[in-house]
């Protein structure tokens, strides 16, 4: 019993940080892949002085409502 609950607390914990990171994702307008490059692109302009801008993000509320389809009809 205290195995299957260890492992079970595990998968819980694991799948929480997954969906709670790809929330992040779906708020922010980007890919992992794009996540990444982002934060280079974000660390070269800061070098610069200047401010990185995904230009997929129209903004949290927008981005869910993109991602789920959700909108004017």
């Amino acid at each position: 019993m205290a195995f299957t609950f260890v492992l079970s607390a595990a998968i819980c914990a694991s799948l929480s940080f997954m969906m709670l990171w790809h929330l992040y994702l779906i708020a922010s307008a980007q890919t992992t892949i794009e996540f990444y490059e982002n934060k280079f692109y974000s660390q070269e302009y800061k070098l610069k002085g200047e401010v990185y801008m995904n230009i997929y993000d129209v903004g949290t509320i927008r981005n869910i409502k993109n991602f789920f389809n959700i909108g004017e009809k």
